[in-house]
């Protein structure tokens, strides 16, 4: 198989550096020829394989955007999408098609050794070969059907079993060679990796958490010192109450006979001004009376003045 591989690309190779060098058409009078190749032709279970498909072909027979090529890698699996490549090679075109594969199917492991034993029989082969389907080179013709050019087959691969039946065997001597008691498997996970350490992550939450639960505390701790100041703020006295308070500043002193005369006449006018008129001649009588206006008499005063404005003329 490996040496077909090799002839195959060789042949290959040969057929591009003629046309390169002589700029003519394919050999044999064709105007399409393909290869396709897998690399390495044999590995261990589970590793990556290199799949290409060559494709030359002679644009003055075949247009090559409408060429088109259909891939299957079963079992295998592509790791990464086809990368398709395409050169000019003379007065031909080389497009190339390669995709990254690996296999951990079930199909990719050597199956039981059939015998006598059938079911019981637990050993498998530590080598198995796959087929994969061959590639198509597929044209789209002018009248919208596609039509199948060329087919390529794929060189088998071989797989190779990571379990060496020798050194399983000294694992436990009474093991049948490949069976799956000649090897002890952990099923423990891993230690787990964090790209942030899961500690700093939860304190990081945490004081999120805590600004989000701070804060409309805040707001509302702001809210209710701002009331609360607003309340303790002074606020200016209206003119009846800047007089009735100097009133009774003048009631609790027993010397404060001209001050009384004082808030006595700015009660006056506040009455007047407030259209009491008939108290406000009172009140005005009582402070510049010849005899100085008692407290008792000031304070009666006062509260007339207060039940007079706040209830209306008297």
């Amino acid at each position: 198989m490996v040496a077909r591989a090799a002839l195959l690309a060789c042949l290959g190779a040969l057929l591009l550096a003629r046309a390169a060098a002589a700029e003519d058409a394919l050999p044999g009078g064709r105007a399409i020829v393909a290869n396709a190749s897998v690399s390495p032709s044999a590995h261990l279970f589970g590793d990556t394989v290199a799949a290409r498909l060559d494709v030359v072909v002679d644009p003055a027979e075949f247009d090559p955007d409408r060429l088109r090529v259909r891939l299957r890698y079963e079992p295998y699996e592509s790791v990464d999408p086809v990368r398709a490549t395409r050169r000019e090679v003379g007065a031909l075109v080389h497009l190339r098609y390669e995709a990254t594969l690996r296999c951990l199917h079930v199909e990719c492991i050597a199956p039981r050794a059939e015998s006598v034993l059938g079911g019981q029989e637990e050993g498998r082969g530590e080598r198995h070969t796959v087929v994969l389907a061959p590639a198509e080179i597929l044209y789209r013709e002018e009248g919208g059907g596609t039509a199948r050019l060329l087919t390529a087959h794929f060189p088998a691969v071989q797989v190779v079993s990571r379990i060496n039946t020798a050194q399983a065997g000294s694992l436990d001597p009474d093991a049948r060679p490949g069976s799956q008691s000649a090897f002890v498997a952990s099923t423990e996970p891993p230690a787990p990796t964090y790209r942030i350490r899961p500690a700093l992550v939860a304190g990081a939450a945490f004081a999120a958490a805590l600004l989000v639960a701070l804060w409309p505390a805040a707001l509302v701790w702001r809210l209710a010192q701002a009331r609360w100041r607003a309340r303790r703020r002074l606020r200016p006295l209206s003119p009846l109450e800047r007089a009735l308070a100097l009133i009774d500043w003048t009631v609790r002193r027993e010397d404060g006979d001209e001050d009384r005369r004082k808030a006595l006449e700015a009660l006056a006018a506040v009455l007047e001004h407030g259209g009491a008129q008939p108290l406000a001649e009172t009140t005005r009588a009582l402070a510049w009376a010849e005899e100085p206006p008692e407290r008792e008499r000031a304070a009666d005063a006062g509260s007339q003045g207060r039940s007079a404005l706040n209830g209306g003329p008297s």
